[in-house]
């Protein structure tokens, strides 16, 4: 079990880098549509990946929040992305 926590932690931290520099790379070249997805996609996977680090914390609770409330983010971003 830890070594596949171990393995979706890390292709989060993964994704957290990748989708952090397309958003850079979105930034400076003016892609300005896709702007609020890659932002949303960035936090998704940030608070994601901190509350799989922070599980058996004692404010789990809070983190779990976070995390819904950047997948909400996500999907509203993509739903405005393709509508």
């Amino acid at each position: 079990m830890r070594a596949i926590k171990s393995t979706i932690q890390l292709v989060l931290f993964i994704g957290t880098i990748i989708s952090t520099s397309i958003l850079i790379w979105a930034g400076f070249s003016g892609k300005q549509e896709i702007f609020p997805w890659l932002l949303s996609l960035t936090l998704t996977l940030a608070f994601v990946n901190l509350m799989l680090n922070q599980y058996n914390h004692k404010n789990g609770r809070i983190y779990w929040f976070i995390a819904g409330i950047a997948l909400l983010s996500l999907g509203w971003s993509t739903f405005l992305l393709f509508s």
